[in-house]
């Protein structure tokens, strides 16, 4: 009974999360799309950006693996699988976007995507993918 209890408590939060989430992505969009795409500076030392951003990556990546799983081991196993399965979507969707946008045909139309642009793609994305499995299951 308790752990039924603690699964509605947790599942509550997440929807009323990724409802905030979907709101602030819809907001965004609108103010993000109605100004223009800043320009891209550009770097003056390449190598050492792509030294730094990899470094980044992996390190970043690693702790963040580490919190996920202690995440994982103290949540619900349903409720990690929406999240991490929402994620999955989201960058899924913002990964498409972007080469949708940028490579095939709505840039040279539309202007380019700024950073901000794909973070409310990205939090769109992942509260859409949040919400489809919550209500069509994650099996």
């Amino acid at each position: 009974m308790a752990k039924a209890i603690n699964r509605d408590r947790q599942l509550l939060k997440a929807d009323i999360s990724f409802a905030l989430l979907g709101i602030v992505s819809i907001a965004g969009t609108f103010g993000e799309f109605a100004g223009s795409a800043e320009a891209i500076p550009e770097v003056a030392q390449p190598l050492l950006m792509t030294g730094i951003v990899v470094g980044l990556i992996l390190i970043l990546g690693a702790i963040i693996s580490k919190v996920a799983s202690i995440d994982r081991d103290h949540s619900e196993e349903y409720t990690f699988q929406l999240l991490s399965q929402g994620a999955v979507v989201g960058v899924m969707v913002t990964f498409v976007m972007n080469v949708l946008w940028f490579d095939i045909f709505l840039g040279r139309w539309l202007g380019e995507l700024s950073a901000d642009h794909l973070l409310t793609i990205l939090m769109g994305g992942w509260a859409f993918g949040y919400y489809f499995h919550r209500i069509r299951g994650v099996a």
